[in-house]
């Protein structure tokens, strides 16, 4: 009797000491599903927090995707090009869709998913009706492989909504334009964060705003994390797409081929992309493009990467400045006579009225290069100004050594596109500067742990160009 009872006082010591390591009193089951899609699908569909769905080798047809709606669960394949997925045309072959923020450490990956075009997104995140910001997932060791597709006319091939965030690491991203085709996008990467969905039109539902209203948070794991990739283009300039509100992205480690990356501007109705850092990229024009990025709003760095090719470097812009041709409703053009942005500077550094000079009206723009996060909306719209943050570019050059940690001559060459007085480099009337390319680091600036946490270091190694 005794030993029961010691046995017994065993178990329940065992269980609450389970529970108070946070570890679930059920164990995780594995499902392997036949490839085909209906079986994945019925797989996923039958697993809870913590199942594994594995694909094994093989290449299978889908002509439809799986999905899954507030599951912590893992699926993945037996390695890139051992379980292959022909998906033509097939519109969200992956969606994922979180509405309950602590719901967001799935994971898929180790497969190719193929064919001559997508039909729409390819890998679709939906996080906009989350209460909250999300974080935890990851998508890894997958190789999108659509050499021959026409993308445009179709929806983004890769898309995420909503602030959520996580990683994506040791994935081949091959797009491109049919020979003759004509165009210039490769693929759009939207990660337009917000949650406000749907917006337009009113100015108290700016999509973005949210995102927008979070601390910037360089160096964190609060951002979309690009790691250890490649990108490739064929035939025609490749575009790597953020498609504003408020995004926040992280792009270290990865081969990029004949791409450049965009950040849009903020526009009509919804805020640009609020934070990039950019560092320890290869960049290789490959005879197709002479830029590495084209960044039209947000701050942030760029550093440590290696040009090869890139004759234009970086293009900075921003296209709500009168002249820039962007004035659409609600926000209209930045022209000093809205809360949202500034008031009126003077060229000859006076306070208005200005005395011999003609004035610049509305500096600083909302969302622009240089400007912080971290206002709500609601202080925005009463004249509370985005702190300025100066978006800084250093060491970047043709050496390999510049994204190694070698030798390294800084030659980056970034170009402002329009609204000159608007973006400078040079101090405004109030000593503020909006970016800084004299080959100095951002003072205080540390970057997030590398490898990213959430790689577990299942899978190989970065797959090179």
């Amino acid at each position: 009797m005794k030993k029961v009872m010691a046995l017994g006082v065993f178990i329940v010591l065992a269980v609450s000491l389970l529970f108070s390591l946070g570890v679930s009193s059920t164990f995780a089951a594995t499902y392997t599903c036949d490839g085909s899609q209906s079986d994945c699908q019925a797989k996923i569909t039958a697993s809870s927090d913590g199942d594994i769905i594995t694909i094994p080798s093989g290449t299978y047809t889908w002509a439809s995707g799986v999905s899954w709606t507030n599951k912590n669960i893992t699926v993945t394949g037996a390695g890139k090009d051992v379980t292959i997925i022909n998906a033509e045309g097939v519109s969200n072959v992956f969606k994922i869709t979180i509405t309950d923020y602590t719901k967001a450490s799935w994971s898929f990956g180790n497969f190719t998913v193929q064919g001559n075009a997508p039909g729409g997104y390819l890998v679709y995140i939906e996080a906009y009706n989350a209460t909250r910001w999300s974080y935890g997932w990851r998508l890894h060791h997958i190789k999108f492989n659509y050499t021959n597709a026409r993308v445009s006319g179709a929806s983004d091939p890769f898309a995420i909504y909503g602030v959520t965030w996580g990683l994506i690491d040791h994935c081949d991203f091959w797009f491109g334009y049919p020979t003759g085709t004509g165009g210039n996008a490769l693929w759009q990467i939207a990660a337009f964060q917000s949650p406000e969905e749907p917006y337009g039109g009113d100015i108290n539902k700016i999509g973005g705003a949210y995102n927008f209203s979070l601390p910037l948070d360089l160096g964190t794991e609060k951002a979309i994390y690009f790691e250890d990739n490649t990108f490739k283009s064929t035939n025609y300039t490749g575009c790597f797409d953020w498609d504003g509100g408020g995004a926040r992205v992280v792009f270290r480690h990865n081969d990029v081929s004949g791409a450049l990356l965009y950040g849009h501007w903020t526009r009509g109705s919804h805020i640009n992309w609020a934070k990039f850092e950019v560092y320890n990229n290869k960049f290789d024009g490959a005879g197709i493009t002479t830029i590495m990025g084209r960044f039209e709003g947000g701050t942030g760095v760029v550093y440590n990467n290696t040009i090869i090719g890139l004759t234009d470097g970086i293009w900075i812009d921003d296209r709500r400045c009168p002249g820039g041709g962007q004035s659409g409703a609600p926000l209209l053009v930045c022209d000093g006579t809205h809360a949202w942005d500034g008031k009126k500077e003077c060229s000859d550094g006076t306070d208005p009225p200005c005395t011999g000079s003609a004035t610049l009206t509305g500096w600083p723009c909302l969302g622009q290069i240089g400007r912080s996060s971290g206002k709500t909306w609601a202080q925005i719209t009463k004249g509370d100004k985005p702190v300025s943050v100066p978006a800084y570019f250093w060491n970047n050059g043709a050496q390999d050594g510049c994204r190694t940690g070698g030798t390294c001559t800084n030659s980056l060459k970034v170009s402002v596109l329009s609204c000159g007085t608007f973006i400078k480099t040079i101090a405004h009337s109030n000593a503020e500067v909006d970016y800084v390319n004299r080959n100095t680091a951002m003072p205080g600036y540390t970057p997030y742990t590398y490898p990213h946490p959430l790689n577990t270091g299942r899978g190989g190694g970065k797959d090179r160009i």
